[in-house]
């Protein structure tokens, strides 16, 4: 199955794959308790009936979770390693157990490899390198890196996908879709978060992954953008031998950023280094709009010319023109201690329901920004704080867009590599200095001028469309095709009081008819003796006892 086809298509087909995948999960799920969860997506009769009440083997639901994720693979561990971003949606006990998930992975046989590498390049591997690595120097779910040589003598990387993997996470994402769709669905209070939008987005992106082509064209992107910037680069793309499967790149020497002694011994300043990687992050997220979403120590290399290579562009993110100005606001009231303004900013970029309390909040946030500006260099961590806030927001049901976490888990990342550069690094004072370089663009006559622009454009065109809008609903309503919905909350108490009311006048008709129509039924007989047990006496007395008994009622209710 092609990684391009559509969702729909995937969940319309159950393929024999498709039907094992299933059965594993529902297996897997069953042993760390998680059957019930499977229940309503369809996949609940996958599990089998000895397993149906699920076991939770002495482990908390955390850890149960992270094991679970492990079992089932490189799709449900990645799948986990993006919900760990999510501190506004999940507990801060999940969000931990999630953060530990690694891929374990065994490399690929070297024959394998080849097989992949001629099958796509179309000619032998001899007529493509002077030499080839057998033993890869890295391993990842997906592919893994051999080193080769060029027949120009060129040192390469070569990347090479997994084969069967394209196979494996197509029949997982439907599934996981399911499940989605299922929890969505059955507990109310997750409705909010989007959780089928979420793992809608996380197919895409890893679908993404899997197309090498996508990368490399990643990859120059992101070298155009730091092509005037003398701090940083990528590897050259070699797209001659690069396909959707296979990824020829310039090979980097140089050292990780915690190979520290290295680093010394080769004159290079940690400090520098450490200041560089945060304001070129935080360039690429409020002023290019384009940052590598995964800058851990992994992925980030210093070379022997002194500058930050970023490898694997394979994750970039894409962060739209209004998010980043709000995200240089937002940034430049958390710097300059302005609670007000910060609680602003996450109003208007998040959703809030309505369980949000916006005085508490506000009052959250204002104790949140103070801490901030308290905590001294030394012990700060501006991911910390980011993610603290995330969690303040999960605690008042606010919801930010999915790229919000992406952005708190890209500078988590680079500040722990900072840090690990430079154990005093300030994040302060270099966010400081990019947020104020953003500031002065925006004061600039050429930005404003098309600032102005843009709202004459949109002003424009709602002009044209509000007089069709008009006419559309005029003609709706003509037709008798214009319906209002209105939904009205909490109705049960006033509804119950009216019932309540409703009832009582009826017993209070029916009361007054058991008195009046024996009295009226005596006043037709009067002069004629009647015994005591005449029907009409019976009544008012029966009357008269509902009567006394509904008066006491209304008394006890407090609602005379």
């Amino acid at each position: 199955m092609s990684p391009d086809t559509k969702p729909g298509a995937e969940e319309s087909r159950a393929t024999p794959r498709g039907v094992s995948r299933a059965i594993e999960i529902g297996v897997v799920a069953a042993r760390y308790g998680f059957a019930s969860t499977l229940h309503g997506s369809g996949l609940g009769d996958w599990v089998p009936g000895r397993l149906r009440r699920g076991k939770e083997m002495g482990l908390p639901g955390p850890v149960a979770l992270r094991r679970m994720l492990e079992d089932l693979g490189p799709t449900a561990v990645k799948l986990g390693q993006a919900a760990s971003t999510r501190s506004d949606v999940l507990p801060g006990d999940w969000i931990e157990q999630l953060r530990v998930l690694k891929d374990h992975v065994t490399p690929v046989p070297f024959e394998k490899a080849r097989e992949v590498i001629e099958a796509d390049l179309g000619q032998p591997m001899g007529e493509c390198f002077a030499s080839f690595d057998e033993e890869p120097i890295a391993s990842a779910s997906i592919a893994q890196v051999h080193a080769a040589t060029l027949p120009s003598g060129e040192r390469v990387a070569v990347k090479v996908q997994r084969p069967g993997i394209r196979r494996q996470i197509g029949a997982d994402l439907p599934l996981l879709m399911r499940v989605a769709r299922a929890i969505e669905s059955n507990v109310q209070r997750l409705a909010i978060y989007r959780i089928t939008e979420l793992v809608g987005e996380f197919a895409r992106n890893l679908r993404g992954e899997l197309e090498f082509d996508r990368e490399a064209q990643n990859t120059k992107l992101v070298g155009s953008l730091l092509a005037d910037d003398p701090r940083a680069s990528v590897p050259r793309v070699y797209d001659a031998l690069s396909t959707g499967r296979v990824l020829t790149l310039e090979f980097i020497e140089g050292w990780k950023p915690s190979e520290t002694e290295a680093l010394e011994s080769a004159g290079l300043d940690r400090k520098t280094l450490a200041r560089n990687l945060a304001g070129i992050v935080l360039k690429q997220i409020l002023r290019d709009g384009c940052f590598h979403a995964d800058p851990h120590g992994g992925n980030v290399l210093v070379g022997r010319d002194g500058r930050l290579y970023f490898l694997d562009c394979g994750n970039i993110v894409f962060v739209p023109p209004h998010l980043r100005d709000d995200l240089v606001y937002l940034l430049f009231a958390l710097i300059d201690g302005n609670a007000e303004d910060v609680a602003d900013q996450i109003l208007a970029m998040g959703v809030s329901t309505d369980r949000t309390d916006h005085i508490a909040l506000r009052a959250d946030i204002n104790r949140h920004t103070v801490g901030f500006h308290a905590v001294s260099t030394a012990d700060l961590r501006i991911g910390e704080v980011l993610e603290e806030l995330l969690r303040l927001l999960f605690h008042h049901h606010v919801v930010m867009p999915p790229i919000f976490a992406q952005i708190v888990r890209a500078l988590v990342l680079t500040e722990a590599e900072c840090r690990t550069l430079d154990p005093r690094f300030d994040f302060r004072e270099v966010a400081r200095t990019v947020v104020r370089d953003t500031m002065a663009q925006f004061a600039r006559p050429r930005r404003a001028a098309m600032e102005l622009f843009r709202l004459g454009r949109s002003m424009h065109h709602h002009a044209l469309q509000l007089p069709r809008q008009l006419l559309a609903l005029m003609r709706k309503t003509d037709a008798g095709g214009l319906k209002v919905k209105l939904e009205y909350e909490d109705l049960d108490r006033p509804m119950h009081r009216l019932d309540t009311m409703f009832n009582r006048l009826a017993a209070s008709i029916l009361v007054a008819a058991m008195i009046l129509a024996p009295a009226l039924w005596l006043q037709v007989n009067v002069g004629a003796q009647q015994p005591i047990w005449h029907p009409a006496y019976i009544l008012l007395v029966v009357g008269f006892t509902l009567g006394m008994w509904l008066l006491a009622s209304i008394i006890r209710s407090g609602r005379l």
